[in-house]
C-alpha cells in the first residue's frame, strides 16, 4: 500500500467508511489527501484499475462534515469505476447510503 501521500485523518475516515458502508469492498491502496481541486469539492483520480487517489479541496479541512461527505461521494466513484458519471446509477447509490445513515450529521 502506498499511503505516503495520504492525510492521516482522511485515511482513517476512508478505512472506517469502507468497512461500515462499503463492506470493505473498496481497494485499500487509495491515497486520500487535501489538494487543490479546480471548481469542485473533491475528485477521484484513477491511477490504474485498482489504485486511486482521492483529493479533497483544502478549504474543507476546517469543515469536517463537508470533507467527510465529499469523501463518501468520491468513494462511490471508486466503487463504480469505470462508470464515472453522476447519472442514475451514481445517484441511486448516494440515496442508498443516505437511507442507510451514512450521511447523518454531515449536513
Amino acid at each position: 500500500m502506498r499511503g505516503h501521500l495520504s492525510d492521516r485523518r482522511l485515511r482513517g475516515w476512508y478505512r472506517s467508511f469502507n468497512r461500515r458502508w462499503f463492506g470493505d469492498a473498496l481497494p485499500e491502496d487509495v491515497d486520500v489527501l487535501y489538494a487543490p481541486v479546480e471548481g469542485c469539492c473533491g475528485q477521484m483520480v484513477p491511477e490504474n484499475r485498482e489504485s486511486f487517489v482521492i483529493m479533497i479541496n483544502p478549504r474543507y479541512q476546517v469543515c469536517t462534515g463537508m470533507a467527510r461527505l465529499t469523501l463518501l461521494h468520491e468513494m462511490v466513484h471508486v466503487e463504480q469505476w469505470p462508470y464515472t458519471a453522476h447519472g442514475p446509477k451514481f445517484e441511486a447509490r448516494m440515496r442508498e447510503l443516505a437511507a442507510a445513515g451514512a450521511m447523518r450529521g454531515l449536513w
